[in-house]
């Protein structure tokens, strides 16, 4: 289930990685309780869309790429 939308200045991929900051860390671990394994929306520096799966308390791994939704 995904259980936030994050913005990343970077441009990423699929198959990357990316770092979250303690900021991130924070809003996504102790107030959402997100756990590792959990998905979150990534909209990187291009304005892309991504779904990243948690691995850890400083990366979540980059898994695909989504439309972004028109409107």
């Amino acid at each position: 289930m995904e259980i936030t939308r994050v913005f990343s200045l970077s441009r990423l991929e699929a198959g990357g990685s990316l770092h979250l900051s303690e900021e991130e860390r924070h809003h996504v671990y102790k107030v959402l309780r997100g756990c590792e394994v959990d998905r979150i929306e990534v909209v990187d520096g291009t304005g892309r869309l991504f779904v990243a799966e948690l691995a850890g308390k400083e990366e979540a791994t980059v898994l695909e790429e989504r439309p972004v939704p028109e409107g």
